[in-house]
C-alpha cells in the first residue's frame, strides 16, 4: 500500500496522550503529571478504597510513578460532586 493511500485522522497532542495513558488515567493540564486509578477494592467496614499512583513523564517520555495515594471512594465522589456544584452555581460553566 502506497503512503498516499492511508488515510490518516487527526488526532490532537492531547488525545494522543491520553490514549499513550490509558482510560484510567486523569491528566494535569498544566504539568507532565497524571492520576492513574486502579481498580477499587471493598473493604470489611464496607468502605470502597481506590489506590491513585500519582504519575509523570520524564524527559525522555518514560512513565515514572512518585507516589501512590489511597483513597475513599464516597469520599472522592462526594467532593468531585461539591466541586461541580459550585462551579455550576457561581455560572462558570
Amino acid at each position: 500500500m502506497a503512503a498516499d493511500e492511508i488515510t490518516r485522522f487527526p488526532i490532537s497532542h492531547r488525545e494522543r496522550i491520553n490514549n499513550r495513558r490509558g482510560p484510567r488515567a486523569v491528566s494535569c493540564e498544566v504539568t507532565d503529571r497524571w492520576l492513574r486509578f486502579n481498580k477499587a477494592s471493598r473493604m470489611n467496614d464496607g468502605r470502597s478504597l481506590v489506590f491513585v499512583d500519582v504519575m509523570t513523564d520524564s524527559a525522555d517520555d518514560v512513565q515514572r510513578k512518585l507516589c501512590e495515594v489511597c483513597l475513599d471512594m464516597d469520599q472522592l465522589i462526594e467532593l468531585a460532586s461539591k466541586i461541580r456544584d459550585e462551579e455550576s452555581s457561581d455560572g462558570s460553566r
